[in-house]
């Protein structure tokens, strides 16, 4: 099984795909926490358990994207590596795409934000059939993303 993240500090949209390319299962996450260590001790408890209830072999992570916060791209990228690392420790294969990747594989506009994701919205309705949150749109996409490309 395949885990799509839209990965994030606050909420963490993810998928589960197949390798036949259906889509299992969505949903998000939110830390309760405040501090970033304390964030990161939830999302890696988090992922240990999606890899454990959906045997997942195999995880596709949003790269982190430039940001005009320092603070906030320093705390993503972090979070990026942790997940990495995660995939190392459990001996689970990874893919890191960026977000320009996988939009414009989806014909997803890059600019401005809103329009990105009603269009993510959009497009996971009309090929789902779900109407669902913008961190489980995001991840439903970079996995159909993943699913179609690999």
């Amino acid at each position: 099984m395949i885990l799509a993240l839209d990965n994030a500090l606050g909420t963490t949209g993810y998928a589960v795909f197949k390798k036949d390319k259906t889509l299992v299962y969505c949903d998000k996450f939110k830390t309760k926490s405040k501090g970033l260590d304390d964030k990161l001790n939830e999302i890696t408890d988090y992922l240990l358990y999606l890899v454990e209830r959906f045997e997942i072999t195999h995880i596709v992570i949003e790269d982190t994207q430039s940001q005009s916060n320092k603070d906030t791209f320093k705390k993503l990228s972090i979070l990026n590596g942790l997940i990495r690392e995660f995939c190392i420790l459990n001996e689970l294969t990874y893919t890191v795409v960026p977000v320009t990747t996988w939009r414009k594989y989806l014909c997803i506009p890059q600019r401005p934000r809103d329009l990105s994701k009603k269009s993510a919205q959009a497009f996971v309705y009309n090929r789902y059939g779900l109407k669902l949150s913008e961190d489980e749109c995001d991840a439903i996409c970079i996995g159909t993303w993943y699913v179609n490309n690999n």
